[in-house]
């Protein structure tokens, strides 16, 4: 699980990354980054149906995933609350 007060932060940068997701799924060349991106997520929301709390786990993965696929806006999501 992570944090409650932090979920919906979690839910909008996830979204941003979905979003990143299927804007690039349109270009052929980076079919790898939407199967990194869904794989990541996937991830993602495991972590936060765990019992125990890892909302710093969470946060740390989401932060290097959206690096990783130049999601601005889930970084800035992030980074402003």
């Amino acid at each position: 699980m992570i944090d409650l007060q932090q979920q919906k932060r979690a839910l909008a940068a996830l979204q941003a990354l979905l979003i990143t997701g299927r804007t690039i799924s349109l270009d052929n060349a980076l079919q790898k980054n939407v199967v990194d991106i869904f794989d990541g997520v996937e991830y993602l929301v495991a972590l936060m149906i765990e019992e125990d709390d890892q909302t710093s786990r969470f946060f740390d993965y989401l932060r290097e995933l959206a690096v990783a696929q130049r999601c601005c806006r889930a970084l800035e999501i992030l980074n402003n609350g």
